[in-house]
C-alpha cells in the first residue's frame, strides 16, 4: 500500500503551519507508523527543528528535484520525529517545479511504499511550489489563527486547491486546524465560528480540537529538537495535538 500524504498549508505566515507539520510527523511516528516529513518551504524551518546537523554537505529537497542525488540519498533518518527530506534556500530557484509540476508527485511515489503517511510542510503562498504539492498530496491541512487577518485569504486558497482537484482526483481539503487559540477571548470565539459558517458552506469541516497558545513549550521544543508527545505528554498544547492527529487519522481513513 501506498503512503497516504498530508500538506500543511496556508499563503499567511506566523499561523503555525511548520510547527503542526513537525508536531503530526512528530506524533506519527511515535504512535508507530512509519512517517516521512518533507519540508518543500525553502526557509527550511521544519529541517531545523527536526535535523540540528544540517549543513551545506547535506543532501535536501532540491537536490533531490535536480537529480543531484537519489531520493534514497535525501532521505535523512531520524528516531524521534521519522524521516525527513530537508529543505534549503535553494528550493528559492522554482525552475524544478516549473518545468515540471508533477515532480513532487513521482519523488513521493518512488518512495510512498515504504511509508504510512507523508507530511508536507509548503512555503507561505501559493507559488508553482504549493502547486506540486497539491498535484502529490491527498489531503490538506489548513491552520489558521482565529483573527480576521489570518482567516483572510481562506477563501483564495481553498479555490486553489479545488482549481487542481481537475488533475489530482484525490485532492481534497482534509479540515482547518485553529491554532494559537484562546477560548475565553470574545474575537476568538466569533472567528471560530465565522469559520465553522464558510466550512459548512464549502462542506469542509473544523477540526474540533484547537491547538491552544504555547510558545514556552514549542520554543524550546524546538531549540532542542524534542518530539514533545515523548517529553512533555502532560501539556495542554501536547493534549490538543494529540486529539488532533487522532481526528486526522479519523478523516484519512
Amino acid at each position: 500500500m501506498k503512503a497516504k500524504i498530508i500538506a500543511f498549508a496556508n499563503q499567511k505566515g506566523g499561523v503555525a503551519k511548520t510547527t503542526s507539520s513537525v508536531m503530526t510527523a512528530g506524533k506519527l511516528s511515535d504512535m508507530g507508523y512509519k512517517t516521512l516529513l518533507v519540508d518543500a518551504d525553502p526557509q527550511g524551518s521544519a529541517t531545523r527543528y527536526v535535523y540540528k546537523d544540517f549543513d551545506e554537505t547535506t543532501n535536501d529537497l532540491y537536490d533531490v528535484l535536480t537529480s543531484a542525488c537519489e531520493v534514497s540519498q535525501g532521505i535523512i533518518h531520524d528516531t524521534d520525529f521519522g524521516d525527513l527530506i530537508a529543505a534549503s534556500n535553494k528550493l528559492y530557484d522554482p525552475a524544478p517545479v516549473d518545468n515540471d509540476p508533477y515532480i513532487i508527485q513521482r519523488v513521493l511515489d518512488s518512495v510512498s511504499d515504504q511509508y504510512d503517511y507523508i507530511i508536507i510542510d509548503t512555503p507561505p503562498n501559493l507559488g508553482m511550489m504549493l502547486i506540486a504539492v497539491l498535484l502529490a498530496a491527498d489531503s490538506v491541512v489548513i491552520p489558521t489563527k482565529a483573527t480576521k487577518e489570518s482567516v483572510q485569504g481562506v477563501d483564495d486558497l481553498f479555490s486553489t486547491i479545488q482549481e487542481y482537484t481537475e488533475y489530482n482526483s484525490r485532492l481534497k481539503v482534509a479540515g482547518f486546524l485553529i491554532v494559537m487559540s484562546n477560548a475565553r477571548v470574545r474575537a476568538v470565539k466569533k472567528i471560530t465560528e465565522e469559520l465553522q459558517a464558510y466550512a459548512d458552506s464549502i462542506g469542509c469541516k473544523v477540526f474540533e480540537h484547537r491547538i491552544r497558545t504555547a510558545e514556552g513549550l514549542f520554543g524550546e521544543a524546538e531549540i532542542f529538537s524534542d518530539n514533545i508527545f515523548q517529553k512533555f505528554a502532560r501539556h495542554s498544547a501536547t493534549k490538543d495535538y494529540c486529539g488532533f492527529v487522532n481526528e486526522l487519522l479519523e478523516e484519512m481513513s
